[in-house]
């Protein structure tokens, strides 16, 4: 994994892409805008508007936080259907 700048008209416009192909969608026209406006919010500041906290998180959870990789292992066959995975298999 690696990270890719998108600038904030393109992800817009990918997500009103995505909202028009699939009606059943979670990701609507409204959504879509929405979205990308508070990501390139969220991108434009300099650090987190929260610092992040794993202590009080694991108090809220009741338990420790799972990291990006352990949840992604933990629910790969959720995934294994997406075009994404079956790109990444091949």
């Amino acid at each position: 994994m690696r990270y890719v700048h998108i600038p904030a008209a393109t992800w817009r416009r990918e997500l009103e892409l995505a909202a028009e192909a699939e009606p059943a969608s979670p990701i609507n026209q409204a959504m879509a805008q929405h979205i990308s406006t508070v990501g390139a919010l969220v991108s434009a500041r300099a650090r987190a508007m929260v610092e992040p906290d794993p202590a009080a998180l694991t108090t809220v959870l009741d338990h420790a936080p799972t990291t990006f990789a352990d949840f992604v292992q933990q629910n790969l066959p959720r995934f294994a259907d997406s075009t994404a995975c079956s790109r990444l298999r091949h």
